[in-house]
This record gives structure tokens, sequence and C-alpha cells, in this order.
């Protein structure tokens, strides 16, 4: 079987490829979203980086790999999409559409086992509406609507169908004559439940029976389920990552609330020490940025001295930083990459500097930029730390953990450091 899965970012791309190695599928992650050969059998990913370009722009991107796509045989075609809706998701799904002429798109963000629940079509956050989570003030892509039928429409400016997971529940033969009628009205576009993981696992089963052409859009929660919908067989990982003792470095570049307890846990552990870039001094540029590298730089090495893991984040002063960005004459957005840009030179620095060889990444952005800076235009997917954290190595040597910001539980970073070292 093959996939082909489009995704507007890294964290993205690895945690919905990470639903995939159980099942013996070899899952490729493209980095820059490059095409120099014909796919063979497995699952590629390309990760567009597209999340908070200008909507025209991301639009023309997805297109391209798009008719990339369309030039080969691929059984399933998936937009991975954000699990909160944030980003061009209208934009790079007209794209697709524009491209692949489907009778449907299907469009179901719900992850229940991560807490994002579609409930009559309201998208809720552990139990919170979309619109009142930390998804509303998001520096570059802001989502200021939990209803997931509007929000398509306003992006699309295409009529949508919903089902509920009452509609889900009642089976093939009332979805199928739903689509039916949705098709006759000229609707395309279709949003869909999901309040626990059988209205997933219910939808993949009837989407897999269906006699339409559909592009799936959804998080890594509908691609969790698409495996055994093809009557795909899970089969036993062995040890992924071998032995080692080495410290490893984590580079967290979002600091959400989830995070910030993630880490928490990790330092309960006095395993790993903290060294926290200054993001006010790197907007200032020149001298200033220089310095701030060298004085993490003799902290690094002081933290590696004594065998430790090496935690590099941001300073948690968004307010400040960007209100620095303001009066150089940055939007948010430019702030905000900036910042993510600067931690991923000096992680980058840091990482070749130390011969580090494991590696925790969080945040989509910042994850692309460090590898970005190692050169590093492919990852392979081996494993996973948790569903929806996948692990994955590039080259032959260096082992990655990658991780949107908002997910996994407490103790997903200690569980990770185990690991990587090979546990």
């Amino acid at each position: 079987m093959k996939i082909a899965i489009i995704a507007d970012d890294l964290t993205g791309a690895n945690d919905c490829g990470g639903q995939l190695v159980h099942y013996g599928m070899d899952v490729s992650v493209k980095l820059d979203a490059e095409f120099t050969r014909r796919e063979t059998e497995g699952v590629v990913i390309f990760n567009t980086d597209s999340r908070s370009l200008p909507a025209a722009e991301a639009k023309a991107t997805v297109k391209n790999i798009s008719e990339h796509i369309s030039r080969q045989s691929f059984d399933i075609v998936y937009k991975k999409i954000d699990s909160t809706m944030r980003g061009n998701i209208g934009a790079e799904l007209q794209a697709m559409y524009e491209v692949f002429q489907p009778d449907f798109v299907l469009i179901a963000p719900g992850y229940p086992q991560n807490g994002r629940q579609v409930i009559g079509g309201i998208h809720y956050v552990n139990g919170v509406k979309l619109e009142e989570t930390e998804a509303a003030n998001d520096p570059k892509t802001p989502v200021a609507e939990s209803n997931i039928q509007r929000l398509i429409e306003k992006q699309t400016r295409n009529k949508s169908g919903h089902l509920s997971y009452e509609d889900i529940r009642r089976g093939h033969g009332h979805v199928r004559n739903k689509l039916e009628r949705f098709r006759a009205e000229g609707i395309s576009y279709v949003t869909a439940d999901s309040v626990h993981e059988s209205d997933l696992q219910g939808l993949a089963l009837i989407l897999e029976s269906l006699p339409y052409s559909i592009i799936l859009a959804g998080s890594a929660g509908l691609m969790s389920c698409l495996p055994k919908a093809f009557n795909l067989k899970e089969r036993e990982l062995g040890q992924t990552v071998p032995s080692s003792d080495q410290p490893i470095m984590f580079v967290v570049g979002s600091m959400s609330r989830t995070g910030r307890e993630q880490l928490h846990e990790l330092f309960a552990g006095r395993a790993a020490e903290k060294i926290e870039m200054r993001s006010e001094r790197v907007l200032c540029g020149g001298a200033e940025k220089r310095n701030e590298f060298e004085r993490l730089k003799e902290r690094a090495a002081d933290v590696q001295r004594r065998s430790k893991h090496i935690v590099l984040c941001t300073s948690d002063n968004a307010a400040e930083t960007q209100k620095i960005g303001e009066s150089r004459g940055l939007t948010p957005v430019q702030t905000s990459n900036a910042v993510s840009g600067a931690l991923g030179e000096f992680a980058g620095e840091l990482i070749q500097a130390f011969h580090v060889k494991r590696l925790f990444l969080t945040g989509g952005d910042t994850a692309y930029q460090v590898l970005h800076q190692l050169r590093i235009h492919e990852i392979r997917l081996l494993d996973e730390v948790e569903p929806g954290i996948p692990l994955g190595a590039a080259g032959e040597e260096l082992y990655i953990v990658t991780k949107a910001g908002n997910f996994g539980s407490r103790s997903v970073m200690a569980s990770a450091a185990i690991k990587l070292q090979g546990g």
C-alpha cells in the first residue's frame, strides 16, 4: 500500500506518520517537500512548512506537491491538518481539490485520545471550546472559531455539509445516503464529529467501503484508524535505538501550559538543566545576538561536563518579546519567526559543537529550524514514545523525537529520554 500525506508543519508530519510504523510500513518525512524520484512502496510525507505563510503562497505550495502526487499511484492521499485548526486549512484543501477533483473532501480534525473532540460540529480541547483555548492567542495563526463547519466555509468560500456523531454511529448506509444528498446539493466539503475514538474508527471503516473518491483531511487521530480499516496488521517493534549514555538535547520552542508541565516533570528527575535563550537579546541582532550565543555555549559546556541533559528553550516573556519586535518594525509573525529561527540556529551550532546524537524537539517551527541548520532533508520514522509522539532517525547516528507543543502526557519528556538512550 502507498500513502501520500501533505502536512503543513514538521511535528504534524511526524506525528501523523508515527501512526503507521507499527504496521510494518516504511515511513519517510521529507522536510522541504521536495521530490526528486518516483516514490516506491510505503508512506511518503511532504512537509510544506506553510502553516503561517500567506494563504496564496500556502495554496501554491500545496498545489505543486499535489500535482506531483497525482502523477503517481497512491492508494490514499491524506491532508494532515492541525488538531486545533491553525493554519491555511481552507486554501490548502482548495489546492488539493483543484488538482484531484474528488467527489468529497472529508475533514475530521478530532483526536479524542489527545483531548480533541468535535461534538455537534463544535471543536473542544480538553473540554474547552477551541476559541477559548491557547489556540485563539497563537501569535501566528490564531483561531477564533469553534464551529469547524463555519470555519471551513469561511476559508474555502464553499458551502459544506456535516456528519454528526449520530450519523456515524448509524453506520454505512445512513452515511452513504447523507453523502448522496450532499452531492445532489453540490456540496463537496464535509466535516465530521468525533466524540470518542470509536467514532473515528467507525468513520474510517465506512469511508473504506464507500464508492466515492475522497480526499481525507484530519489530524493524527483519523490517520491512526485507517490501517485497521484497510486490514493492515500491527507488528511488534524491536529495539529501535542503540543503547547510549550520552546526554540528550531538548530544544523547546513551544511553551504551552502542557509543555511547561512536561518540563517540570523532566526537571524533577534531576537529570536535566535548563538553558534559557533571552529572546529580547536575539531580536537586537549583531553583537548582542552573538554574545547571547557565547553565553549559551558556555552554559551548555558546563551542563554537558556534568553529564546532564541540556534543555534549550526561549525565555517565557512573550509579551515583552512582542513589544521589542514591534519597536523594531516587526509584525507578531515576523517576531515569532525571528525567535524560532535564532533558537534553531543556536541549537544547530550547539549540536555540532558538542556532537549531540540524541534530540528531542518540540514545536513545529523549532524542529524545522534545528534540522534545517543541520542540513537534514529527510527523517525515517521508527517508533513512538507515546501516541502522537514519534521517534525517527536521520542518517546513521542521529535519533530524534518530535512533539507538537501541546501534545503528550506529563511524563513524555522523561519517557523520551529513556527511549532515546535505548531503554
